[in-house]
């Protein structure tokens, strides 16, 4: 299967519809970019969770109506490009970076590699009674 049928299908899966716009516009520049399936998936899964994979998603959350975070990733709004190439080349670099420093995608949130694990255990921790 080819990374593009790869990306268009995991679209298809998380929207239960077709891709069109928007959603093939972003998949295919994910295809385009990235080098095998993990970096697909993890890109629009993000990406799904981020905007439901919208170039120019409505604003639901603090960061998005403030006009902190915009884009398909929810990017720093002085650093998205208003592209879907450059978003995702952005959200990619980003990728990188958390991996080479963290392992994993943790420091994406934050820049930070335990912030993610360290929130999910408050919140437990939260909702222990």
């Amino acid at each position: 299967m080819s990374l593009l049928a790869f990306a268009l299908l995991i679209v298809s899966n998380l929207t239960g519809a077709v891709p069109t716009g928007d959603h093939r516009a972003i998949a295919e520049s994910v295809a385009r970019q990235c080098n095998d399936e993990a970096c697909a998936s993890d890109a629009l899964t993000w990406g799904w969770d981020e905007s439901r994979l919208q170039r120019h998603p409505h604003p639901y959350s603090t960061d998005a109506a403030n006009g902190t975070s915009c884009g398909v990733f929810q990017t720093p709004c002085a650093q998205t490009p208003q592209s879907v190439d450059g978003q995702v080349r952005l959200w990619l670099n980003l990728r990188r970076q958390s991996l080479f420093a963290c392992g994993d995608l943790s420091a994406l949130a934050s820049g930070k590699c335990s912030y993610a694990t360290a929130l999910v255990e408050s919140r437990a921790r939260e909702a222990e009674w």
